[in-house]
């Protein structure tokens, strides 16, 4: 199971003071192309602390996706959606004063194999494509030039933020 977060706003300061390293950093853009795996995140006075609840319900998804592993079919059975739902629930709520980072997260379940150092998911698997590098305007010239360069070799726009 992977849960990855992401903002609607690329102009946040909180998200660059904060993420990036005030400005320092950058931030890449993408394209969605499907939004099957994208859930927003609901913002809300109190936050249900379900880490217990969320191993139990982790261990019953990894036994439905071994299960489906053997089938013909790669659509995600209804008793792993379900799963997927309740972890959506509890890992998609953040406290109001988060607001302004208006965040989704990409919620996605796979039977792959992987390693000790995880697993590398396809940006097409999530429904994805990068489309752009912000670069953040405190960044050094050296790092601007290598974040120059990596857009240049895959094609994507450089935005300045």
């Amino acid at each position: 199971l992977f849960i990855s977060c992401f903002t609607i706003s690329s102009a946040d300061d909180f998200m660059w003071e904060n993420y990036a390293n005030n400005y320092q950093g950058f931030a890449i853009e993408y394209e969605v192309k499907d939004k099957l795996y994208l859930y927003p995140v609901n913002y809300c006075d109190e936050v249900i602390n379900g880490s217990s609840l969320y191993i139990d319900l982790y261990e019953n998804l990894k036994r439905d996706i071994e299960a489906e592993k053997y089938s013909k079919s790669n659509v995600i059975s209804d008793s792993a959606m379900n799963i997927i739902s309740i972890i959506y629930t509890l890992y998609c709520r953040k406290q109001v004063i988060f607001s302004s980072e208006k965040e989704v997260r990409i919620i996605y379940a796979t039977s792959k194999p992987h390693n000790e150092k995880g697993r590398k998911i396809a940006y097409k698997d999530i429904g994805l494509e990068p489309s752009a590098i912000i670069i953040g305007c405190h960044m050094s010239e050296e790092y601007k030039n290598l974040i120059r360069q990596l857009a240049k070799e895959k094609k994507l726009k450089i935005i300045n933020s």
